[in-house]
């Protein structure tokens, strides 16, 4: 299904039901929004991403490109063969969930992203990598810690 043109607020709520699994969001904007659990599919092109408090969520082989993702927190999320073309990370934080566990990058592929001023928790008491098997392909990260050496 595509949607393309929406903003979804903490007044509107996130996307329900099927739509994060099967949605193609296009042009839509994610603004102070608390998200849990929700498994995503489809697609995210052109979006904007600003404020997302984002926990323990599934990306399941989605495309995001051209999409910008600003001052949000990810918790403890997995992204499993995504491919990311042309996004943007500005002040977004990648930390562990509540049960110690890492955000995950499975099998992903990163193309021309940049990465500024994000923080990625590496270390953690389960010893997770958080990157496993994923690919960066003319990348940018300024000022971030956790990507020394993948980027």
């Amino acid at each position: 299904m595509l949607i393309e043109h929406e903003t979804f607020t903490a007044e509107t709520g996130p996307p329900r039901g099927r739509l994060w699994n099967e949605g193609i969001f296009r042009w839509c904007n994610f603004v102070q929004l608390e998200i849990e659990l929700p498994m995503v599919g489809g697609a995210m092109i052109g979006c904007a991403l600003r404020e997302v408090d984002w926990y323990w969520g599934l990306f399941n082989t989605v495309l995001l490109s051209h999409t910008t993702f600003k001052s949000c927190v990810f918790r403890g999320m997995s992204f499993a063969e995504c491919e990311f073309i042309a996004c943007r990370f500005e002040d977004c934080r990648f930390v562990l969930n509540n049960l110690q566990g890492p955000c995950r990058f499975s099998n992903c592929i990163v193309v021309e992203t940049a990465f500024d001023r994000c923080e990625f928790v590496v270390d953690n008491p389960r010893c997770t990598p958080v990157f496993v098997e994923t690919r960066f392909y003319g990348c940018t990260q300024a000022e971030c810690s956790g990507l020394a050496g993948v980027v």
